[in-house]
């Protein structure tokens, strides 16, 4: 039986209700949905949910997969308003079925739906244990149950970051009082961006309850539940950690307040005589904390550069001539702007601009300029003037601006709006690589050449934008002292960091001189802007020659490789995924490189391994030495069982057991056979008279055995000799990255360098 597993979050009512996390599940079982006739209701009250679990039993069945300690409270109903046709609501698109549904009129409806009520702690049970692997389970995560698995995710990086703080929340009652809370702060421009972007794509079944007092957006949502787990993990989290609040015997209000931030539950603290001005201070010290703005809208800082010089080719400093404007941004629309002129010509309580509005724009602007003004001093120039709308800055105060204050204004919550080029990587020092092949053409199947002997020839060049930079010119740049320079309407920059860097490469041993091919293709589709050499990033890498057509199969190879077809002789049909795959084996083979197929259990590596050698023997007219096939003991017999069934052709030999051949019976056996199978333990019991053979192929299934490079059947495994290497695993890295190095180094070895430079 298939079912889909849905979690329902609402939010908490006020702030002495608690919010509400109720499981719920769709099954495939339920017996045809019946087609209603008739005209729609205008007003249609809610019916049961027709694929709903209703069985008490049931539910908590599912819910033991989740272990013992996971602990239900109770059944709920509630009422979703889903997608719905005259057969009923309509079916989650996770959940297979065999209903014949009209779906020709669609329309809202409100459906009952039953579930248990689950704890905070029981939610995060089940996100630990089951957040990639649902093995041993017979259901699948609903759309709402993946999408606030994935707001844990981001929750997780509100505490790594640690961006929340701890606060008052005003309780709003009777008698004034106030409740400790851990409160996350969204003061990174990228994080905020990306909570606004994961609200946008809210499934619309986390929004289908509508309430009597309240229908949240998803962006409160999405707010609100990653608020609520922040403060019940600091507190959880934080429970067993060593403080010194024990030591306090004291009854202040900061003592109050600080332990009931470590309380299970966010306490209720009624006021008394006294606490209002600890309450007023610790609420302004959070306003100062809080990000520049509002929450409709923030301040924005946008720096334009001065105008373009006429000067040509010729380097140029321009010693002022920036500004530094402010302006209103919406926080949902980040594309719209309102600058502080038209704040300063529109009614001090609102602005209304583009049919949006704007409360209390003056008072804002001027407040977060100040807070701006202790960050970056420049801007209290333009604090003198009662209406400021920008400052200017010269080419020295821009680049302290975006060198030290840009993370701390950004970090407040302003957005500052930087020139295109100064993200560019072109826009700095770096350095382009060139390689050329030694060879005048690729090497070629026919003619097998170990990697070592086809040299690529190689160049260095220190380059700022699109100058190519010898010392000369290099000299006169670092005698303009200038961080930013312009020429041919580029702004460049030169951070004293980078300077110090180019100093280095200078002095660098080697410009240009030979590499081997492995190393050539390993910097060509591994080194860009994000990889430094000496300090400095590799903003190009060109190639010529045959390595450009190399460097584009191995990294297209989808587009390139799909249209190959398989061997005439192949004893059945390759999937498209598997001649692309079977394909690509080949094109490895041809240039001397191992590959590793890394496809899924059951995909049908074997198939295409099995490919690989027909197509060499449909090339070759007959193979010129035998392939060993290494697999675990217990897969012996399957691989000859695949052989036999897809290349009956191919004289297959098992080298296993203890009456196996040994020596020179062993050697005269595999002249007549072209493959030979065997088992790891083996290869490392007779790797003796298996060195002595040059294998056309080695090809190792479940090659994950070979993973610990320190083990003894890897070292016996790198004794052997052969043209082409593979490796069949549907798990290259099982625990750690070093097992993807240990693979690539029985592959081709020397390609991810030594194991601790990896």
């Amino acid at each position: 039986m298939q079912t889909v597993l849905h979690l329902h979050w609402r939010p908490a009512a006020g702030v002495e209700s608690e919010p509400t996390l109720i499981l719920w599940a769709e099954t495939a079982t339920a017996p045809q949905p019946s087609r209603l006739r008739g005209r729609l209701p205008r007003k249609p009250q809610p019916k049961p949910h027709p694929f709903v679990v209703n069985d008490d039993m049931e539910l908590r069945r599912l819910t033991r997969a989740f272990g013992g300690d996971f602990i239900t409270r109770g059944q709920e109903e509630f009422t979703l308003h889903l997608a719905s046709s005259r057969t009923g609501p309509l079916p989650s698109p996770q959940l297979l079925h065999n209903w014949e549904l009209d779906c020709n009129t669609l329309f809202l409806a409100p459906w009952r739906i039953s579930g248990v009520r689950i704890s905070l702690a029981s939610l995060l049970i089940i996100f630990q244990r089951f957040q990639h692997d649902r093995r041993g389970t017979d259901f699948v995560w609903g759309s709402d149950f993946d999408y606030w698995r994935r707001a844990y995710d981001l929750t997780l990086q509100v505490l790594a970051r640690q961006h929340y703080i701890p606060s008052l929340q005003v309780v709003e009652a009777a008698e004034p009082c106030y409740q400790p809370r851990w409160k996350p702060v969204y003061d990174s421009q990228r994080f905020h961006d990306n909570v606004w972007a994961f609200a946008q794509a809210m499934p619309p079944i986390c929004r289908s309850e509508i309430t009597d007092y309240n229908e949240p957006s998803a962006l409160q949502l999405v707010q609100n539940f990653i608020a609520t787990l922040t403060d019940y993990l600091v507190r959880e989290w934080g429970r067993d950690a060593t403080h010194r609040l024990s030591y306090l015997h004291n009854h202040s209000d900061t003592v109050t307040w600080l332990r009931g931030l470590l309380l299970p539950e966010a306490p209720i603290l009624n006021t008394a005589d006294g606490t209002h001005k600890f309450i007023h201070d610790v609420l302004s010290w959070q306003k100062r904390l809080a990000p520049a703005g509002n929450t409709s809208y923030k301040i924005a800082l946008r720096l334009t550069p001065p105008a373009i010089s006429q000067n040509g080719s010729t380097w140029h400093v321009p010693r002022g001539g920036w500004q530094l404007s402010y302006h209103l941004q919406p926080r949902d629309e980040p594309d719209l702007l309102v600058s502080a002129r038209q704040v300063w010509q529109s009614n001090d309580e609102v602005l209304v601009y583009r049919q949006r509005r704007f409360q209390h724009p003056q008072e804002k602007l001027l407040k977060a300029l100040g807070l701006a003004a202790r960050i970056f001093r420049p801007i209290e120039r333009s604090l003198q003037d009662p209406a400021p709308t920008h400052v200017e800055l010269s080419t020295s105060e821009v680049y302290e601006l975006i060198r030290t204050a840009a993370d701390l204004l950004e970090q407040s919550g302003f957005r500052l709006l930087l020139p295109p080029w100064w993200h560019e990587a072109g826009a700095r020092l770096g350095l382009r690589l060139h390689l050329k092949p030694l060879t005048p053409a690729p090497p070629d199947v026919t003619q097998p050449t170990p990697a070592q002997e086809r040299p690529i020839g190689f160049r260095w060049e220190l380059v700022l934008g699109e100058t190519t930079l010898n010392r000369t010119t290099f000299a006169e740049l670092v005698a303009l002292r200038s961080p930013l320079v312009e020429r041919n309407g580029e702004w460049l920059r030169l951070d004293p960091e980078q300077i110090e860097a180019a100093e280095r490469f200078w002095n660098r041993q080697r410009f240009e001189g030979s590499i081997d091919l492995r190393v050539a293709i390993r910097s060509a589709l591994g080194l860009g802007p994000d990889v430094d050499i000496a300090g400095l990033p590799v903003l190009q890498v060109e190639t010529q020659g045959w390595l450009t057509d190399l460097i584009h199969t191995l990294s297209e190879a989808d587009s390139v490789l799909a249209g190959t077809e398989q061997p005439s002789d192949l004893q059945g049909t390759l999937r498209p995924y598997q001649r692309t795959g079977y394909a690509w084996l080949h094109e490895h083979r041809h240039l001397g490189l191992g590959a590793c197929l890394a496809d899924d259990m059951g995909l049908g590596k074997s198939v295409q391994a099995i490919a690989l050698l027909l197509r060499e023997r449909q090339e070759l007219g007959t193979l010129p030495a035998p392939t060993l096939l290494v697999c675990p003991t217990s897969l012996l017999g399957n691989w000859r069982r695949e052989i036999e069934r897809f290349a009956p052709q191919l004289r297959v030999w098992s080298h296993y057991g203890s009456d196996r051949l040994r020596n020179d019976a062993f050697l005269q056996k595999i002249e007549q056979v072209d493959v030979v199978l065997t088992s790891y333990a083996l290869v490392r019991r007779d790797v003796e008279i298996m060195k002595q053979v040059q294998w056309l192929g080695l090809i190792l299934d479940e090659a994950q055995k070979i993973k610990n490079p320190n083990t003894i059947t890897h070292q016996a495994i790198l004794r052997l000799t052969a043209q082409f290497r593979i490796a069949l695993t549907g798990t290259p890295v099982e625990n750690r990255l070093s097992e993807l190095w240990s693979l690539f180094h029985f592959l081709n070895r020397g390609y991810f360098g030594s194991l601790a430079s990896f």
